[in-house]
């Protein structure tokens, strides 16, 4: 894959992250899965963010919390069913 359609790759996964959290956003507490998918998005965004770049320490303390988030969401669901 050369670098040009490796990096369109990038900006079209980008494109899909935006819609997926657009999703998120409208469905917020009105579907049970929506706080699982919303962390999901949050750490991807950051991912590809800084997919050239280097990860801070700032967005590796965000992404542990997104998967804090993500626990949490999952034994709410768990404690509910």
């Amino acid at each position: 894959m050369s670098d040009s359609d490796f990096t369109q790759l990038v900006k079209d996964v980008t494109d899909l992250v935006d819609k997926m959290a657009e999703l998120s956003y409208t469905t917020a507490e009105h579907h049970p899965y929506w706080k699982l998918l919303y962390s999901c998005v949050e750490i991807s965004r950051i991912v590809l963010e800084r997919w050239n770049d280097e990860i801070s320490t700032d967005d590796v303390d965000e992404i542990r919390w997104m998967i804090s988030e993500l626990q949490n969401s999952l034994n709410k669901l768990t404690n509910e069913k």
